[in-house]
């Protein structure tokens, strides 16, 4: 169109080659007359366009002025009572800063307290049922992944995710002449590879596990599965609704629930199930362990996990993971730097006492509650100082009139727009095309 324009310089050529290109047809001379008074028009329209954005200036100013003078002498009110409501609980406040600044510091000082006692609270895990609770591998025979993930083993007996990632169904079988399995124990594993260090491979180092199923059989019958009843789910930390109990509900098709760790990423945590009836005769015995996780965000996968059982006579409790066990396992003079440095990093950050401390001195920094009236009162400064809203009628008169100029740019185009529209509108061309 512009380049017709720029070319057809008399406006009835111009005319007529539009209507030969969208009616097929030259056009009449009454319909040439039409459309050349059309482009007369447009100086018209912009003229009256012009003279209504005028009119209406004029009667939008004394009521904007009126309504920006309400406006500063609702801000100026506003502020005196704001100001003068701070000054009169501002003792009150500093009081109560004083009050906080008090706490913030004791409890610092019980934190710091703790920590340089934190070797000595050690000793009491020294020798104690969990610390001697013997787990043991088993022998591997299958391993899959039925979201394409790639399951490799390590020299630890630990299994690490990579490759696809997304919903899926870790599947692990092995084969174990043990007799009498009464638990399972479920590790899962930092690792520096991982986001966040995991252990999962979300974003964020978390995972869920939606369903821990296992199955057994006798290795003389391998296809004669059946589903290892659990109970007394025990983990060292679960997220917040995601408790390791609903592992084990025997729901494996929810994507709402499971277990999960965060905010505690970037660390070992562990859980272990009780078998309900021991596991395990003559002749040796085939388990499966399937690792449900079908949560809606499909990178909450585990990234790396190992999976034990034992024979230990119940309650097994909830034990420790393999690394900590067997520093525990060693006699206290008999262990490496790097053994007591690993042993004090790992009660560091799940011991209950230390985290007990923590958590108060985390609720003392807590900003002091911000008084209700003062919140008010700024809430209302806010609101009184939003800017004198523009008058719709006159916003959409500046906004044609800025059009209009554009257009009046290149009237002989910008009729020769409105021209093709109504031609492309016409039954003629409905009926053509």
């Amino acid at each position: 169109m512009a380049k017709l324009v720029a070319r057809e310089k008399d406006d009835p050529t111009l005319i007529n080659e539009m209507f030969l290109r969208i009616l097929n047809r030259p056009a009449t001379e009454a319909e040439i007359a039409a459309c050349t008074r059309a482009i007369a028009v447009i100086d018209n329209d912009h003229k009256e366009l012009a003279a209504a954005l005028a009119r209406r200036e004029a009667e939008v100013a004394p009521i904007r002025a009126r309504q920006e003078k309400e406006r500063e002498e609702a801000i100026a009110a506003t502020k005196a009572n704001l100001e003068s409501y701070e000054k009169e609980i501002a003792p009150r406040i500093a009081e109560d800063e004083k009050k906080r600044e008090a706490l913030i510091a004791e409890r610092t000082k019980e934190v710091k307290d703790y920590e340089g006692a934190l070797a000595s609270h050690l000793t009491k895990y020294e020798g104690t049922p969990a610390a001697s609770v013997e787990w043991v591998p088993l022998g591997l025979k299958a391993l899959s992944a039925s979201n394409g993930a790639t399951l490799t083993r390590l020299p630890d007996r630990s299994f690490v995710a990579s490759g696809k990632e997304g919903k899926g169904i870790y599947t692990l079988a092995a084969e174990t002449d043990l007799k009498g399995i009464t638990a399972i124990r479920l590790e899962v594993l930092a690792d520096d590879k991982l986001p966040k260090k995991g252990p999962g491979r979300g974003a964020g180092g978390n995972f869920v596990l939606t369903e821990f199923d296992v199955k057994a059989a006798a290795r003389s019958k391998p296809d004669e599965m059946t589903k290892v009843a659990l109970q007394n789910a025990r983990a060292d930390f679960s997220q917040g609704n995601f408790d390791v109990a609903a592992a084990i509900d025997g729901n494996d098709n929810t994507a709402a629930a499971g277990w999960a760790i965060s905010p505690q990423v970037g660390i070992t945590h562990w859980a272990t199930f009780e078998v309900k009836e021991p596991l395990g005769g003559d002749g040796g015995t085939v388990l499966t362990f399937a690792l449900h996780q079908i949560f809606k965000q499909v990178d909450h996968t585990i990234g790396r996990f190992r999976i034990s059982v034992t024979t230990a006579k119940l309650p097994v409790g909830l034990s420790y993971p393999e690394e900590v066990a067997a520093i525990l396992g060693t006699e206290v003079k008999q262990r490496s730097e790097e053994q007591k440095k690993a042993l004090l990093a790992f009660f560091h950050k799940t011991d209950s006492g230390l985290k007990k401390r923590t958590d108060a001195l985390a609720e003392a920094q807590k900003p002091l509650p911000v008084d209700p009236k003062l919140k008010d009162l700024r809430d209302k400064l806010a609101e009184v100082s939003l800017p004198v809203p523009t008058d719709p009628r006159l916003a959409q008169l500046r906004n044609d009139t800025e059009m209009s100029v554009k257009q009046l740019t290149d009237k002989r185009l910008t009729a020769a727009q409105d021209i093709a529209w109504a031609l492309i509108n016409s039954p003629a061309f409905l009926f053509n095309h």
